[in-house]
């Protein structure tokens, strides 16, 4: 009887021992992807609690064009480089446009959309 419980306990640490091993091993992969160009979950997750809203980005596609767009909330795979923003007047302020077909800031003071067209070139 002492022989069949001792298998028993055997079985079932042997059981939690490979599930955190699993655990483990799927938690490093995530993190091992998310660092990868394909990756970004994480540092879009960790942009949107520092945030409080959910960020704007850069959009994925490199066009001549710089401009801001909202984020999905879920996304697959985020491609770097993105540039993540708190406000349109953040995104505006570092020479992204709120179009994506001219240049537009309409949360910049004229002053301010005269300096950030000089200093951006655009």
């Amino acid at each position: 009887m002492k022989d069949i419980s001792q298998k028993s306990k055997r079985t079932v640490k042997q059981k939690i021992w490979w599930a955190l091993i699993l655990f483990i091993s799927f938690t490093a992969l995530i993190i091992l992807v998310d660092q990868t160009p394909y990756g970004g979950q994480i540092e879009f997750y960790s942009k949107w609690g520092g945030c409080g809203t959910k960020p704007l980005r850069e959009p994925a596609h490199f066009d001549s064009m710089r401009y801001y767009e909202e984020s999905p909330n879920i996304d697959l795979f985020r491609l770097r480089p993105q540039a993540y923003f708190c406000t349109p007047l953040e995104a505006e302020e570092a020479g992204y446009s709120a179009n994506k077909t001219e240049y537009i800031f309409p949360h910049l003071t004229t002053e301010e959309r005269r300096a950030v067209m000089e200093k951006y070139g655009q």
